[in-house]
């Protein structure tokens, strides 16, 4: 069975590594900036959630500049326990 896997680690790397490394926002700044709790970042950047909310996404989408949700969704197959 396939399974949806967010790809915000990637796009949040991406975003920060924009910045001098001293300027470089942190997980709980982001937070902060968009304006979600720092545990439900980490449970989006960890791929914890069963349910996504589309709100979150869009504020996280608009803070780091994505415009299409094809770079922050993957559809990977589930391997099979043998």
């Amino acid at each position: 069975m396939n399974q949806v896997r967010l790809k915000l680690r990637e796009r949040i790397k991406e975003y920060t590594d924009r910045f001098p490394e001293e300027e470089r926002p942190n997980h709980l700044k982001i937070a902060v900036e968009v304006d979600i709790s720092p545990n439900t970042l980490s449970r989006y950047i960890n791929n914890k959630v069963q349910q996504t909310d589309l709100e979150v996404l869009a504020k996280l989408c608009d803070y780091l500049g994505v415009t299409d949700f094809n770079d922050i969704f993957e559809l990977v197959e589930e391997e099979e326990d043998k």
